[in-house]
């Protein structure tokens, strides 16, 4: 039998393009190791081969497995004789998804055959190049044909400046679907009064995507980084009652009773909580019959508030142990005391989740009636439950409570031993040293280690002799409990019984202990540490007490690290050098940190970037810039990202410079967005200069994200420039700046300019900010 490596280029494709054959990966692998150079002409003859469909979809399947290495070839096919060759290229260029091919496709959408420039659109719409966005609206003109995989793209780019455009489409029947879809994805307000208004009379698959897109559109804004886009997104969700009619909000509720369809049922859950429907209620809980939809409910039923108490009482007689549990969590969520005997009837009931929820419950509402049952659960139940009661009973008069932990700290059971160590960890200051010194000594190694857990959970700095005596414990698993708790007490007493564990037990006890030296800060550590790390240790506890050196700003290390760590074969360890260089922040260290912007491996940079942007000085600006004309991609997205979050206004025309670079404009503008409103006086000049009309379009599309009112008088100047898509940029860009629109302007515009478009989007600004006035 032949090998398949000795195969010929077209059997091996054959394989590639039936992968009923079997060894289809195997088969790909051999042929991208043969490179793409040698093999191209093979590869576009078998795509030109009509007549054996195997070879030609191998040969595509290939093409895009080298990735951006086919962009030149696929996009000089782009303007092949043969249309159907042309199509295959679109779509294999839409599938290896690289920016390089956006210029080539976007000339592609005029091609002259409508199946090129169908899958031409297809393909920018995966590709998600905002630069195609304009092109892609010229589509919408044509016929259906085009316009569906323009809408579907449109989506994709996530860019509101399309929302004009697609909103007229609405009440086209073919396209109405996916102009939901994409204005859903999208997630700009102006959709959600169109949507509101189309839910109630559209059929009831449609309906179902207008709730999706709805909830898309609300998350969306309320993921904003501006505050005041945040206060805004909470009015507009107690607006939403008013926004939908009687009539939606029962298409609403119909929705919750559609078990085949999770995504519409969640969505409409979420719409009928955030418009505080208490009729809804019972619909809601059918949904609980899906764990998948416990959280949404939850958060759905706490949207409706305080009003509906009556419901949520009755409904812990519920027969679902899921709607009981979701009563419980709101009515305590929402301060709504329940009636005591209501809760111990579902504290006796065999339900261990529901009893957790109502010791969670008494936490809040304590009620001594409670301290039988409670006592019983601490002694007899699982650790869990034993463990929430102890929370519970932490809350009640000291005296009947030191009385139970009396019984079972001198019970002869281990078990019960070790609950009342439990116990002490939930009492103020370990319910007192005796008690805690009264265990401390006890036979069973499960008892000390449980009251040395106890110890650190109440921080009792008195009983740091009683950690003294646990961390020498013969017991290693009372010894790694004293640790953790040494740990979360944060005593630096502890560092020197600390160290003498290093080396004396297993590798994950050193492990704890190199960690919570570092939790403590005990910078006297640092040159033990250090010396520790000349025995040998191994890649785990290495890597550990590099990270603990730069916990502890033993500064020391630097040379250490800088000249063992920094030039590490493993670019993980040099990562975590340059980590650890930058919490140690000496002069040195961040020299050596600035040095790393040229390490040979892309994390190593992101890293030395993220630093650097961490310190965030002047002399460091030039470096992270310098991050934006890396060669790989990720290392230019974090270093643009690490500028959004620097804010320093002198990296805002850079960064304005970067919003036509279709490798990384989308991030450029991401990380302007982040600047906010200390980034508008710089962004206000940048919008007027004498740059391109499209530079200038994408910087007003940066003002408009920010969406400030003090935007709106700069704005108002460019409504007489001369471009078109500048006024048309303004004018959307006014609409998401919540401040009173230029009404008396708007209308001129709309009147007298001389573009139709122009006046149709000062039109469609005016209703938008007609329908907000309406709204409250």
């Amino acid at each position: 039998m032949t090998r398949l490596q000795e195969r010929s280029l077209s059997e091996l494709l054959a394989f590639v393009g039936d992968g009923e054959r079997g060894r289809k990966s195997e088969a790909l692998d051999i042929i991208i190791g043969r490179g793409l150079e040698g093999i191209y002409p093979a590869l576009e003859a078998a795509v030109r081969d009509n007549d054996n469909a195997d070879l030609r979809n191998g040969a595509m399947e290939v093409l895009v497995k080298f990735g951006g290495e086919a962009v030149p070839c696929l996009s000089r096919l782009l303007s092949d004789g043969d249309e159907e060759i042309r199509n295959f290229s679109a779509v294999m260029l839409g599938d290896i998804g690289s920016r390089d091919a956006v210029k080539d496709l976007i000339a592609a959408l005029t091609d002259p055959d409508s199946n090129v420039s169908h899958s031409a659109a297809e393909a920018l719409g995966k590709i998600g190049d905002r630069s195609a966005l304009v092109p892609l609206l010229e589509l919408l003109k044509g016929d259906f044909w085009l316009q569906y995989p323009a809408v579907c793209a449109i989506g994709e780019l996530r860019d509101y400046r399309a929302v004009p455009h697609l909103l007229p489409l609405l009440g086209d029947e073919m396209l109405r679907g996916a102009v939901v879809e994409a204005l859903g994805k999208v997630g700009d307000q102006r959709a959600l009064y169109a949507l509101a208004g189309i839910l109630p009379f559209v059929e009831q698959e449609l309906a179902r995507s207008v709730a999706c897109a709805m909830v898309s559109i609300i998350n969306i804004l309320n993921e904003l980084e501006s505050y005041k886009n945040r206060i805004e997104v909470g009015t507009r969700e107690e607006r939403l009652l008013r926004l939908v009619s009687p009539r939606g909000v029962e298409r609403l509720k119909s929705m919750l009773r559609e078990q085949d369809d999770l995504q519409a049922s969640q969505a409409a859950a979420m719409l009928l909580g955030w418009m505080g429907e208490l009729s809804a209620l019972e619909g809601l809980f059918t949904l609980l019959a899906d764990e998948r939809n416990h959280e949404v409910v939850e958060n759905a039923v706490l949207a409706i508030g305080r009003r509906a108490e009556g419901e949520l009482l009755a409904a812990l007689d519920h027969d679902s142990a899921a709607v009981r549990l979701v009563a419980l969590r709101a009515l305590r969520s929402l301060g709504l005391p329940c009636h005591p005997g209501e809760l111990a009837r579902l504290l006796a009931k065999e339900d261990e989740q529901g009893q957790l929820e109502v010791l969670e419950t008494l936490q809040s509402f304590p009620d001594e009636s409670f301290l039988p049952q409670l006592q019983l659960l601490l002694a007899k139940g699982s650790d869990a439950l034993a463990r929430r009661a102890a929370l519970a009973m932490a809350h009640h008069r000291v005296g009947p409570v030191l009385d139970l932990f009396a019984k079972l700290a001198h019970s002869p059971e281990p078990q019960s031993r070790r609950r009342a160590a439990m116990l002490l960890g939930c009492l103020d200051k370990g319910g007192g040293i005796e008690n805690l010194r009264l265990l401390s000594l006890d036979d069973d190694a499960e008892v000390r280690g449980e009251l040395a857990r106890s110890i650190g959970k109440q921080r009792v700095l008195q009983a740091v002799p009683l950690l003294c005596r646990a961390l020498c414990d013969p017991e290693e698993l009372v010894r790694e409990a004293a640790v953790l708790a040494a740990a979360e007490l944060g005593e630096p007493m502890l560092v020197d019984e600390l160290l003498a564990l290093l080396g004396s037990g297993r590798e994950d006890l050193d492990y704890c202990v190199i960690r919570a030296l570092g939790d403590i800060g005990a910078r006297e550590a640092g040159a033990f540490l250090v010396e520790y790390l000349s025995r040998g240790v191994s890649r785990q506890l290495e890597y550990a007490i590099v990270e603990t050196l730069g916990k502890l700003a033993y500064r020391e290390a630097s040379d250490l690290v800088t000249g063992r760590y920094l030039q590490h074969d493993d670019p993980d360890i040099r990562r975590l050098a340059v980590y650890t260089l930058g919490e140690l922040a000496d002069r040195d260290s961040l020299k050596a940190v600035e040095d790393a912007v040229g390490d040979p491996h892309w994390s190593v940079r992101i890293a030395a970037l993220r630093v650097l942007g961490k310190i965030g000085g002047g002399r460091e600006l030039p470096l992270l810039l310098k991050g934006v004309n890396d060669a790989d991609a990720m290392v230019r997205k974090h270093a643009i990202t690490v500028l959004g979050e620097l804010r320093n206004p002198v990296s805002v025309p850079e960064l304005v410079a970067l919003l036509e670079d279709p490798e990384v404009g989308k991030d450029a503008f991401e990380a302007l967005v982040a600047f906010g409103r200390g980034g508008l006086p710089w962004l206000h000049r940048l919008m007027k200069k004498n740059d391109g009309a499209e530079l200038r379009e994408r910087v007003i599309d940066v003002i408009g994200k920010i969406a400030d009112g003090k935007s709106v008088e700069p704005l108002l100047e460019l409504l007489d420039d001369e471009s078109e898509i500048v006024r048309l940029a303004c004018i959307d860009a006014m609409c998401h700046c919540y401040d009173t629109l230029p009404l008396k302007r708007l209308i001129q515009v709309r009147k007298e300019d001389q573009s139709a478009e122009v006046r149709a989007r000062a039109e469609l600004a005016l209703m938008s900010f007609a329908q907000r006035e309406l709204l409250g």
